[in-house]
């Protein structure tokens, strides 16, 4: 899940590096609070490699072995699978967009 950055010096920072165009909680292009993130990677494929990586078998002794495991957790994802979920996620773009004359 992706987090706004709320620290008053970070959005100081922003709002004086991008212009006041920065996007969090309380910058003028408002980030709502813990908004779900459209991208299949995200919301899926991140959540689900992390799960299988720091799962039960949580004791890798090198970044080495880390790495192994996030590329067998990859290698173990079925294309169907992706293809759902990125089914899904156009699905609920086109939700979204239907639903921008609420805001």
């Amino acid at each position: 899940m992706v987090l706004a950055h709320n620290g008053r010096a970070v959005i100081t920072y922003l709002n004086e590096r991008f212009d006041n165009k920065a996007i969090a909680t309380s910058t003028p292009a408002q980030w709502p609070a813990r908004s779900a993130n459209l991208t299949p990677l995200v919301y899926y494929l991140w959540e689900t490699i992390k799960n299988k990586v720091y799962g039960s078998h949580f004791n890798y002794n090198n970044v080495e072995q880390l790495r192994e495991a996030v590329v067998e957790a990859l290698k173990k994802i079925n294309l169907n699978t992706l293809r759902k979920v990125t089914s899904s996620a156009a699905k609920q773009c086109r939700l979204c967009l239907a639903n921008l004359s609420l805001f």
